[in-house]
Parts: C-alpha cells; sequence; structure tokens
C-alpha cells in the first residue's frame, strides 16, 4: 500500500513538473540525478546544482545515460537552494543563450522553492501561507513582470527591510482579518504555555509535597530525573528521603506514631535541616561536607539539588550532582537515615 501510495504521489508530481516547465518553455529539461538538479537549456548547454559547491559534478555521459525517463527522477530528488548552478559543458554554438545565467539561477531559485515546498515541507504549519505566496508569484510572472524571491536577513539598517517588517508587524496585530487559518505550530504554544501554568498553580497551592516544595521551588524538570537516574538504587532512596522529607527522622516517626517524640540525640527537633547543618553531635563529619560543597553549603535546597531555574533555565549538573553525592556521603555516615534497598543495587528506574 505504501508502494502505490509513493507512486501515485511521484506521478503527481511529474505532472506538476511537466505543467511548470509548459509555463516557464525556457526550460528544455530539469530533472534531478541523486543529489545534483539537472538543467539542460534549448541551445544544449547544461546546468547543474548542488547545495555543496565542492561536489563533482556527474559527466556529460552519466546525464544523457540518465535523463531518459525512468519514473524514478523526482523535483524531490535534491537538496536545496545553494550556489548559483555551474555550466559543466557546452556544446559549440554562435546563437545567443535565450535567457541570461541570472535569469536562470532565478528561475531555479524559483523553482526549487515550488517544489520543496510541495515535496518536503508540505505538512508542516504555515505552509498555507508560503503556497499563497507562491501562487501569487506565479501569476505575476504569468504577466510577464520580472519577480525575484530572496530572503533577507531582519534588522541590518536596510530601509526597505525594515519597512517590510513594520508592514509585517501591522499585519499581524491582533484584530487584523485574513483568510489564513491559525498556525498549528502557535496553537502548540499556546496549549503548552496554559499546560504548564495550570500545572505550576497545581503544584504551588497543593497540600501535599510542602517539604520538597521548600526544597526545590520549581517544577520537576529533566535534571531531577538525571540526578536520581545517575545514583544507584540505595542512594537514590536516601535522596528521595531527603528530598521529600519522608524519612525515618524522629519528627516523621512521630507523625505516624512510632515515637512519642520528634527530639534528635541532642535534644532539639529532628529535622533533615538540623542533621545537615544544625546538629552538634555531627559536627566532625560536617566539616568534611563543608569542604566537598563549598559555598552550596549555605541553602539546603543547594544541598539537595534544587534548582532557582527550573525546565527552562540549564543548571550546572555536574557541580550538581557532585554537591548532592557528598551529601549522600554524609547522610550515610550520619545513621540517621536508613535505606530498604541493598547497598549498591543498581538504579535500573529512569529517576522519575
Amino acid at each position: 500500500m505504501a508502494t502505490s501510495l509513493s507512486r501515485v504521489k511521484k506521478e503527481q508530481l511529474r505532472k506538476r513538473r511537466n505543467n511548470l516547465l509548459r509555463r516557464h518553455n525556457e526550460f528544455w529539461l530539469l530533472y534531478a540525478i541523486k543529489s545534483w538538479l539537472i538543467m539542460e537549456m534549448p541551445d544544449g548547454q547544461i546546468f547543474t546544482y548542488h547545495s555543496h559547491p565542492d561536489r563533482a559534478p556527474p559527466s556529460r555521459a552519466k546525464i544523457e545515460q540518465q535523463s531518459k525517463p525512468s519514473g524514478r527522477k523526482t523535483p524531490c530528488d535534491y537538496d536545496g537552494v545553494g550556489q548559483k548552478p555551474q555550466p559543466i559543458e557546452q556544446k559549440t554554438s554562435t546563437a545567443e543563450p535565450l535567457i541570461r545565467q541570472d535569469s536562470i539561477w532565478d528561475r531555479l531559485a524559483w523553482y526549487i522553492k515550488q517544489n520543496d515546498t510541495y515535496c518536503a515541507t508540505r505538512n508542516k504549519s504555515g505552509q498555507r501561507i508560503v503556497h499563497a505566496i507562491l501562487q501569487a508569484a506565479t501569476e505575476v510572472q504569468a504577466e510577464g513582470v520580472a519577480l525575484r524571491l530572496q530572503w533577507v536577513p531582519g534588522h541590518c539598517n536596510n530601509p526597505g527591510n525594515d519597512v517590510a517588517d513594520r508592514l509585517a508587524k501591522n499585519a499581524a496585530c491582533p484584530g487584523k482579518t485574513h483568510s489564513f487559518r491559525p498556525l498549528l505550530s502557535r496553537e502548540n504554544a499556546r496549549l503548552r504555555v496554559n499546560i504548564l501554568s495550570q500545572w505550576e498553580q497545581e503544584w504551588r497551592s497543593s497540600s501535599k509535597g510542602s517539604h520538597l516544595r521548600n526544597i526545590d521551588s520549581t517544577l520537576p524538570a529533566t535534571y531531577t530525573r538525571t540526578l536520581y537516574g545517575n545514583l544507584p538504587r540505595n542512594r537514590a532512596y536516601l535522596l528521595a528521603q531527603l528530598r521529600t522529607g519522608h524519612n525515618w527522622l524522629s519528627t516523621y516517626a512521630k507523625k505516624f506514631g512510632f515515637r512519642d517524640d520528634d527530639h534528635c540525640a541532642c535534644g532539639a527537633q529532628e529535622t533533615v535541616t538540623h542533621v545537615l547543618v544544625d546538629c552538634p553531635l555531627l559536627r566532625d563529619i560536617r566539616m568534611e561536607l563543608r569542604r566537598e560543597v563549598g559555598d552550596a553549603f549555605r541553602s539546603v535546597s543547594s544541598l539537595l539539588g534544587g534548582s532557582a531555574e527550573g525546565k527552562k533555565g540549564k543548571p550546572d549538573t555536574v557541580s550538581r550532582a557532585k554537591t548532592v553525592n557528598a551529601v549522600l556521603d554524609f547522610a550515610e555516615a550520619s545513621h540517621r537515615f536508613w535505606s530498604r534497598a541493598l547497598r549498591g543495587q543498581p538504579n535500573n528506574g529512569n529517576g522519575s
């Protein structure tokens, strides 16, 4: 079935090409050999096009051998618009070329853009607008008006380009009407922003996860999975205890009736922050932790891999992982936390 559809599509492309060549009869033959686009002119000149100008063009014998209709060559078999086509061999002729090489290039670029829109990007968002522009260009050229479509970079102190940019922005202002459908890419972006906004609102207003939000105020993101995914299972389990507050400390044990009080051995309330930063009984091993983590010791959030940047930011994953591993070494040495997983057992999950 897929093969049949492919043949039908190729036949449609062949008809479109033939119709185009009939409307612009300066072209004698236009076809593709692998990634080369070959154009034969009525006076016998052969022009080749490739997006990489350093590639050696095919020989005339190769062109003549493969220029016979085979049903395998379609306008899709080229790489795109690049350098001007170069003549590789010319027959001796005293006649003037029917059109100049610059004009050939203009038409060739237009042809490539027309078919590239149809072949390669026909299903992408916004192509209706591109097709409308190309259709208008076709109608203008049919009236004998010379037209060249050329991409011009923006914001280059070009007065004409600045005017075009201003007009385009005015046309896109809210309230303007036009015949084009809304862009799918823009609609997807709007939905994505709405989903993230709703998720963030639910995340911040939830009665669950308050301890984790104090550690990491941003939405769960890829860097969080990286922190967990690179750890063996017993250490990933320990990190989850530290970040979520669901651990074996006295505060959590009292909440569920496993202990009568929430006191540390030093007499203070035993929390994650107390164990990591304040407990005097862990002063000796804490000095080693401070040497390893440096400035990150100033914030419990930094110690446990928290990010103030979230998904759109670019946290220093290497530095963050180094800090987290030092904290996990300290937590294991403190003997305040326990793991159900065997030491060194691999973490086969994705870290989520």
